[in-house]
């Protein structure tokens, strides 16, 4: 129906533009006749030119009111005279139902040609609704694993940092071990020093000892001797 009267509006345009005097020659259509004749004069003795039917357009060449007879072109280019009474300056019906049914046919084939370009557009749209789609489960795939990687990542790194401060706390502790142990060193370098020294005296001190203890028994035994022989002595005195 919109069509239809989209039809009409431009055909009253080109209506409106036909009889505002654009055209440089009026055109005549035969009208309710089935067929007239063009003569190649103004009377019926003049020889017929062409037959027209009903709806063909005459360009009027000259006209003289009151007269008859009307000099016409007709489209083959011909020249000729036809009746005037059998003319009219309104385009016939059959004429303009024509034009309609032309213009509908083109503007049919305009909608047909719309209408597969809009079924065109609605694949495509269709296609990168779906290409789009996918795209977009394949982004929301895609950032789903960068989360759960940056979640990884998180823990990986706290767990580091973790590692790292009890690492950090045993270095404190590994230096002051360290420290200790040099302190430590030093003190037994000072007493294995100190030890060595007592094992000095103590090897002098039993030295001295021994000497002492080996004179105290020689005496002994040089004492014991010398009673011995004292002894001895007396008793062979006696015996003499």
């Amino acid at each position: 129906m919109k069509v239809f009267d989209k039809t009409i509006w431009f055909v009253s345009v080109w209506f409106v533009f036909v009889f505002t005097g654009v055209a440089v020659a009026e055109t005549l259509y035969v009208t309710d006749q089935l067929v007239i004749t063009v003569r190649r004069g103004k009377s019926a003795q003049h020889a017929i030119i062409k037959t027209v039917k009903t709806g063909t357009p005459l360009e009027v060449l000259e006209s003289v009111e009151g007269e008859p007879y009307v000099k016409v072109r007709l489209q083959s280019g011909e020249e000729g005279y036809a009746l005037r009474q059998y003319l009219s300056s309104k385009t016939p019906k059959p004429v303009i139902i024509a034009r309609l049914q032309k213009e509908v046919k083109q503007l049919q084939n305009k909608l047909e040609e719309v209408e597969g370009k809009r079924d065109q557009l609605a694949d495509n749209l269709q296609t990168i609704q779906t290409e789009t789609s996918s795209k977009e489960e394949e982004l929301s795939s895609y950032t789903s694993g960068l989360e759960k990687e940056l979640a990884g990542t998180k823990q990986d790194l706290q767990s580091l940092k973790e590692k790292y401060d009890i690492l950090l706390d045993k270095s404190k502790k590994v230096m002051d071990i360290s420290t200790e142990r040099d302190s430590l060193l030093e003190n037994n370098s000072l007493l294995t020093s100190e030890v060595r020294l007592l094992r000095e005296e103590k090897s002098k001190l039993m030295r001295s000892g021994m000497i002492k203890w080996f004179l105290a028994g020689g005496g002994v035994f040089f004492f014991g001797w010398l009673v011995g022989k004292v002894s001895r002595r007396k008793k062979q005195g006696l015996t003499i």
